[in-house]
């Protein structure tokens, strides 16, 4: 059982260390994540400029319906 903890052991201290890429790799990595944050910002905008959409709306709703007879 010991050589098996060893070696369970050695596995993890494999998968903790940085793998080894190319400069092609890093930078396709580097464009994958900048894309990534660009999307979630723009998310971020869409679900702003919907709320604000939905306020306008309700606040033309009310408006119209207390508007006099």
């Amino acid at each position: 059982m010991p050589a098996a903890v060893a070696h369970d052991a050695e596995a993890a201290k494999a998968l903790r260390q940085l793998a080894m890429s190319t400069k092609a790799q890093q930078a396709l990595a580097n464009q994958r994540e900048i894309m990534k944050r660009e999307s979630a910002q723009a998310r971020r905008q869409r679900h702003v400029e919907k709320a604000d959409a939905r306020f306008e709306q309700r606040k033309m709703k009310r408006k119209r319906k207390h508007r006099g007879h």
